[in-house]
Order: structure tokens, then sequence, then C-alpha cells
């Protein structure tokens, strides 16, 4: 950790975190499952690149264990966090 007149710097904590699975051609059941996906402190936006109508979206503060897809019942919310998916996609 970089320190200033001996005092410690924090880096700023990031508030969105990209990661991305490519599918995996070994195993037929998950052939064709790569996803990109998105989190933030409460949401976590799922986006499958070959399954149409799949894509997930988890309340994390409501629901820590992803039980429950919330994307038909938050629209407005599944937009905005798919709205940070798109804009930190990689190329």
């Amino acid at each position: 950790m970089p320190s200033y007149a001996g005092l410690a710097v924090r880096p700023p904590r990031r508030t969105v975190i990209h990661f991305q699975y490519h599918s995996d051609r070994v195993f037929r059941r998950i052939r064709d499952m790569g996803y990109r996906a998105v989190r933030t402190a409460r949401w976590k936006y799922i986006h499958y690149l070959h399954v149409k109508d799949a894509d997930e979206l988890y309340d994390l503060a409501a629901d820590p264990y992803e039980l429950r897809n919330l994307i038909h019942s938050h629209p407005k919310e599944a937009a905005q966090v798919r709205s940070l998916l798109l804009k930190s996609a990689l190329p």
C-alpha cells in the first residue's frame, strides 16, 4: 500500500466488477454457456452469450445465495445494471 508522509493511502474501492466466462467445449452440458456479468455492491447481472432470454438479475443484499432471479420483476434495475455491463464490456 502506498504511503504519504508516513500515512497509508488506500486506493479507491471498486464499485463495479466485470467478469466473463468462456464456453467450455469439453463438457456437452455446458457447451455454449459463456456469459458476461457485472456486479455492484447490491446487484449482479448475468448475460449469457449463446442462450437467448436467459439473463439473470440478483439482489445480493436480499438474496446472497442467488436463489431468486429478478430479471422480470425488476426491469428498471435490470436495465441500469445491464448498462454498466455494456459500458464496461471488453471488446
